[in-house]
């Protein structure tokens, strides 16, 4: 409709396409005319298909993860610079991630959450804690959790305090992948945001 108010298409066999793979846009901006064969190939770029499958995995309560493409390779590329940090694939089963990097002792006050810089909040970082899964089994993963986001694993014990901070680089409805350990989290966050910028240069 938003298409039609500014460009009229010249045959009744034109179906209204999406520049932005954003379904629900409707500035004429981001709309063209084109055929079915048109919609098809659209549906069918990598970027596309990866779209597509953080819909479907959305519809099953994963809500925003980030995904790899259709070809198989990881969302966001590694930068150079990350050759000494590793790309740890965790376990996922029903939204609920079974892994956790940490070893921790026995009787360990043990935690995940998605963080972000906040200058408002003590320490300078928000957090969503993740509530571990109603089946006792890991956490449930935060559905606000998104591609780039840092994410820390937190062990408080009798004997000391343990942290890893890792970015997330990729994610399927079985595994969720991150690159780290990181020593702090500005360290992750900083390299998150720039894989994100990597990631977009390329699917332009």
């Amino acid at each position: 409709m938003a298409l039609a108010l500014v460009e009229s298409p010249n045959s009744d066999e034109l179906l209204c396409l999406h520049e932005c793979d954003v379904p629900g846009c409707c500035n004429p901006n981001h709309l063209r005319w084109g055929t079915a064969a048109d919609n098809v190939r659209d549906r069918d770029r990598p970027a596309r298909r990866g779209l597509l499958r953080i819909e479907r995995l959305a519809r099953q309560g994963l809500q925003q993860l980030p995904l790899g493409l259709s070809t198989g390779e990881p969302s966001m590329p590694a930068h150079p610079d990350f050759a000494t940090l590793d790309r740890h694939v965790l376990r996922v089963a029903h939204g609920s991630l079974l892994d956790n990097p940490l070893d921790a002792d026995p009787g360990s006050h043990v935690w995940i959450a998605t963080i972000w810089p906040d200058r408002q909040q003590p320490g300078g970082w928000g957090r969503l804690i993740w509530d571990r899964h109603p089946s006792g089994r890991g956490w449930t993963i935060h559905p606000l959790t998104h591609l780039g986001d840092v994410i820390e694993f937190g062990a408080d014990g009798a004997t000391g305090f343990d942290r890893w901070y890792g970015f997330t680089i990729d994610a399927a409805p079985t595994s969720l992948s991150l690159v780290g350990p990181y020593a702090t989290p500005d360290e992750a966050c900083d390299d998150g945001i720039r894989s994100v910028q990597t990631a977009a240069e390329l699917v332009r």
